[in-house]
């Protein structure tokens, strides 16, 4: 079914997309023709370089030939342009969809927008800064666990100012922005029912996320401890998840 749906869009794309480059070139030549007849309407008659007899012509020409078409011709780009945007971003979906199913994955949902702040928030994971964003949030489900993954990028931006001095020895005041990034990679989330706090974290030792709740939990791969810091609410929790085979 995915298949011959990614067939389908991928027949519709590319006549779209030559409509999508011809509206834009007939609206950049009649963007040209309309700037010029607006200069010949402003120039003194003796000096216009068209020919026309009257400044009324000039005007008919304008109004009830090349102002009506362009608008269609704008109509039909907007259109176009919509068209690709929502092929390619089918297509992007099908195509992530199909990806997980080859891999004996069963997907249940795909979002191009990704986690909202407020679900990162409520994971209580992350020091969440002034910068949010994410996109390509996947909902699936491995060995009867429903899964939920995205990219999440979190960061604090500052304005500060620092003094410098130039190469003529002047002292000036500069303001430049500091960026610190909290967190940018995917996050996991296992189970039904998020948003809610996190019975289990897993993060690389110093990493800087809040994990306040639970207690550490050392799993018996000595080479992960040695890597990955977990805590837990229920030690059992951390055991039942994070399996030898992860």
């Amino acid at each position: 079914m995915k298949q011959e749906r990614i067939r389908e869009l991928e027949e519709q794309l590319p006549g779209i997309r030559r409509m999508r480059t011809i509206c834009g070139w007939l609206s950049a030549h009649m963007l040209f023709q309309m700037i010029c007849l607006f200069l010949e309407l402003v120039t003194n008659e003796n000096e216009r370089i068209i020919g026309y007899s009257s400044t009324d012509d000039l005007v008919i020409r304008f109004f009830l030939y090349i102002s009506p078409i362009f608008i269609l011709v704008m109509i039909l780009l907007c259109i176009s342009e919509y068209q690709v945007k929502q092929i390619t971003g089918e297509l992007k979906n099908m195509y992530i969809l199909l990806a997980f199913e080859k891999n004996g994955l069963q997907p249940l949902d795909y979002s191009a927008e990704g986690f909202s702040q407020g679900e990162i928030t409520s994971l209580d994971l992350f020091r969440m800064g002034n910068r949010f964003s994410s996109c390509d949030k996947v909902s699936f489900v491995y060995h009867g666990m429903e899964i939920t993954r995205g990219n999440v990028y979190i960061a604090r931006e500052e304005t500060k100012t620092r003094m410098v001095t130039d190469s003529d020895g002047n002292t000036k005041e500069e303001t430049y922005t500091e960026t610190t990034v909290y967190f940018n990679g995917t996050v996991y989330v296992f189970g039904k029912g998020y948003p809610h706090i996190a019975q289990v974290n897993v993060q690389t030792k110093g990493f800087q996320g809040s994990m306040r709740d639970g207690k550490a939990v050392r799993m018996d791969n000595v080479l992960f401890n040695k890597k990955m810091e977990v805590r837990a609410k229920d030690e059992l929790d951390a055991f039942r998840l994070l399996k030898p085979q992860m």
